[in-house]
C-alpha cells in the first residue's frame, strides 16, 4: 500500500524557512507583535517587518478570527452542495447569497456547474427560511440542493462574516470589537479606541473581558488561494462496519502527517457531517493528480469495507467569504472524534 502521508510539496519549497516560520506564527496568533516575531525567528525587527509585508502582499493575507460558534450560540452549521442543471450566472448567485447573513463561504467547482456553501444562523427557523428561499431564488437554474449538518470540525475552521456577528445576542460593545477584530485581528487598541469612540483603557479592559467570555478560539489569518496549487474537496458517505475505529485511525494518521513547516497546512478543513453526506474534507496539493492519488485514494482504500462512496471536485473561485488557507501544525490541531463506544474502540 502506498504511504499516503509521505510526500513533499513543491509549492512549500518556493518559500524560505524564514517566511514559513513567520507565516506559522501569525497563523497561530495573528496579534503577535513584530518584536516578538523577530525574537522567535532570530532576525532584526526591521527584517521581520519587511518579511511580513512581503508575505501579506504575495499571499493575500487577511488577519481574522477563529470564532467559537458554540459559545456564541450559532447552532445551525451546514454544508450544502448545490448542483445546477442549467448554466448558472455566478455573479447573480453571489448577489443572492450576499443578501443574507447566513451563508459564510461559497466556492465554485472547477469545470462543473456546482457550488459548495458553508452556512450558519442564530436560529433554526431562520436557517430553514433561508434554505427554502434560496432554492426558490435559484430555481431557474434547476438546482439540486443537498444539505448536511456539520456535526464536528476535526481540523480547521470556517471564517465567519461580520453580518452574522451583527445578529448575535451579545453586548453591543463586544459585537463592535469582534467585528473590528474579524476584519483585522492585528488592529491596535489605539485604532479600536478611535473606531469605537471609546477610551483606550476601556478598550483594553473590554478586550480582556472578551477573551474571558470565550468567544474567540484563536487570532489567525487566511490567505488568498494561490493559482499554483490545486484545492481538492471531498464529500463522502459510508456504512459503518466492524473495526471502523481501526480504519479511521489510519486515515487520521494521513491527515495528521504533514511537512514540518509549511506555507499552507495540507488540510484546511476536515469535518464530520450528518445528512446527505457523512464527511467533508479539503486538501491543498501541488496539482489535482497528486490530490487524487494521495487524498481521494486514501479514503477509498481505508474505508473500502465501509462501502465508502467518495465524491470529489477541484475547487475554483471563492464567490463569497474566505477560504481558510493558513499554516498550522495538523498534528496539534487535529480534534479526534470517535463515533463508536469505548468497548468497540478497544476491540478495534
Amino acid at each position: 500500500m502506498e504511504d499516503y502521508a509521505d510526500f513533499k510539496s513543491a509549492f512549500n519549497e518556493k518559500y524560505s524557512p524564514l517566511s514559513r516560520k513567520i507565516l506559522r506564527l501569525l497563523s497561530e496568533d495573528s496579534r503577535m507583535p513584530v518584536t516578538a516575531i523577530a525574537k522567535q525567528v532570530g532576525v532584526s525587527r526591521r527584517t521581520a517587518k519587511e518579511r511580513i509585508e512581503r508575505i501579506e502582499k504575495e499571499l493575500g493575507v487577511r488577519y481574522t478570527l477563529e470564532l467559537n460558534e458554540e459559545v456564541l450560540r450559532i447552532p445551525n452549521p451546514h454544508m450544502v452542495v448545490v448542483r445546477f442543471r442549467e448554466e448558472p450566472d455566478y455573479d447573480e448567485i453571489a448577489k443572492v447569497l450576499n443578501r443574507s447573513y447566513i451563508p459564510q463561504l461559497a466556492v465554485r467547482a472547477n469545470g462543473e456547474r456546482e457550488i459548495y456553501i458553508y452556512a450558519n444562523s442564530v436560529s433554526h427557523s431562520e436557517y430553514t427560511r433561508w434554505d427554502k428561499t434560496t432554492q426558490s431564488e435559484l430555481a431557474k437554474y434547476k438546482v439540486l440542493w443537498e444539505s448536511s449538518e456539520v456535526a464536528h470540525k476535526q481540523l480547521g475552521f470556517f471564517p465567519l462574516r461580520n453580518e452574522i456577528i451583527d445578529r448575535l445576542e451579545i453586548a453591543d460593545k463586544y459585537k463592535s470589537m469582534l467585528k473590528l477584530l474579524n476584519s483585522n485581528s492585528r488592529i491596535s487598541f489605539q485604532q479600536m479606541s478611535k473606531a469605537m469612540g471609546m477610551h483606550f483603557n476601556t478598550v483594553a479592559y473590554n478586550f480582556g473581558k472578551l477573551l474571558k467570555l470565550g468567544y474567540i478560539k484563536k487570532f489567525t489569518l487566511v490567505c488568498r488561494p494561490p493559482k499554483e496549487v490545486s484545492i481538492v474537496a471531498i464529500f463522502g458517505k459510508y456504512a459503518l462496519a466492524e473495526n471502523f475505529e481501526s480504519d479511521a485511525s489510519k486515515i487520521r494518521r494521513v491527515f495528521r502527517s504533514d511537512e514540518e513547516l509549511t506555507a499552507f497546512a495540507r488540510y484546511p478543513i476536515i469535518a464530520q457531517l450528518i445528512g446527505t453526506y457523512d464527511f467533508f474534507d479539503v486538501g491543498v496539493f501541488d496539482n489535482a493528480e497528486v490530490g487524487k492519488r494521495k487524498f481521494v485514494a486514501a479514503y477509498k482504500e481505508m474505508l473500502k469495507r465501509h462501502l465508502a462512496r467518495i465524491y470529489h471536485r477541484e475547487l475554483a473561485d471563492v464567490i463569497l467569504g474566505d477560504m481558510p488557507i493558513r499554516s498550522v501544525d495538523d498534528s496539534k490541531e487535529y480534534n479526534v472524534l470517535k463515533w463508536t463506544s469505548e468497548e468497540e474502540t478497544r476491540k478495534a
